[in-house]
């Protein structure tokens, strides 16, 4: 994301963790795409549906042939290029192992990190 606003960065200094969810993440990223690639907002939202029905087929492995055949007729679209899931869409035995992704949620930050000694 940093990359996003300049070329010119020497290092980064990443924290991770509970800001956003897997999900979250892939989403924001696929919008920032779009929006750098000049997608119009009636392509967004055609791009947006075949996302949904990919993280659902990650969260539940539901329709993955029904999935499959969406993707390809999704590929001459102009969005496509930034949303390329023929590449990433994983078999029915792998997808398991990606699930994690669509179903990871947020934990409350209040309920993980005890408070400080001074306030218990």
């Amino acid at each position: 994301m940093a990359s996003n606003f300049t070329a010119d960065i020497g290092f980064l200094i990443v924290l991770s963790g509970g800001g956003v969810t897997p999900l979250e993440s892939e989403i924001y990223s696929y919008e920032k795409d779009f929006e750098a690639g000049g997608v119009t907002e009636a392509q967004k939202e055609e791009a947006r549906k075949l996302l949904s029905r990919y993280f659902a087929y990650l969260e539940t492995g539901d329709g993955r042939k029904q999935l499959v055949r969406s993707i390809d007729v999704a590929r001459d679209e102009p969005w496509y290029q930034f949303a390329p899931l023929g590449k990433i869409v994983p078999s029915e035995e792998n997808r398991p192992s990606w699930e994690w992704v669509a179903t990871s949620r947020r934990r409350s930050a209040r309920s993980s990190v005890p408070p400080p000694r001074a306030f218990r």
